[in-house]
């Protein structure tokens, strides 16, 4: 009986200095090889480190990744403190961080390239005026004002729906 073997092959682009740890009160970062296009299959995390008792303010500066214009979904993305994936072409508002660190994590899949992000952070010192929005999907706006609007990016097909409760008694005459 004769036997073929069948070897695969995985390539898998690792870029020299992807994951970085930047410890600074301000800075900038960006996808591999950014301007030009980032390469596929990379997953490079970079750690933002200010001073303690600080916060970090990132804004994105250019934004560009592959998303999946069927789904509303991403192919290549960035995710900020394992928050939702970002992709597209709209540079994203700026985030604020709730300590002194941030992760942002940008993942590229094996096909299509894009020019990718270049982001800039600064450290705030004190309380954190802006609008986050946390993992189980709620805003707070810690020490800021009550009655600022927060601005949240969602895709085209979503909306965001606010529903406020209001505690209500009710009182009914026994029937027994």
């Amino acid at each position: 009986m004769k036997a073929i073997l069948f070897f695969v092959f995985c390539l898998v682009n690792l870029a020299k200095g992807c994951d970085e740890t930047i410890e600074a009160e301000t800075g900038t970062f960006s996808s591999p090889n950014y301007p030009n296009n980032y390469p596929n299959n990379q997953r490079c995390t970079y750690t933002i480190i200010v001073p303690v008792g600080s916060t970090i303010q990132l804004t994105f500066t250019a934004f560009d990744t592959e998303e999946d214009s069927f789904s509303a979904g991403c192919f290549d993305y960035v995710t900020i403190d394992g928050g939702a994936e970002m992709c597209g072409t709209n540079v994203p508002n700026p985030v604020s961080s709730e300590s002194n660190r941030m992760t942002v994590i940008f993942s590229s899949d094996y096909s299509q390239v894009r020019r990718g992000f270049s982001a800039s952070f600064t450290s705030q010192a004190g309380s954190n005026d802006a609008w986050t929005v946390s993992d189980s999907w709620g805003l707070s706006n810690p020490g800021g004002p009550t009655s600022a609007a927060p601005s949240v990016n969602t895709p085209s097909e979503y909306y965001i729906l606010i529903i406020i409760l209001h505690p209500y008694r009710l009182d009914l005459p026994e029937l027994f």
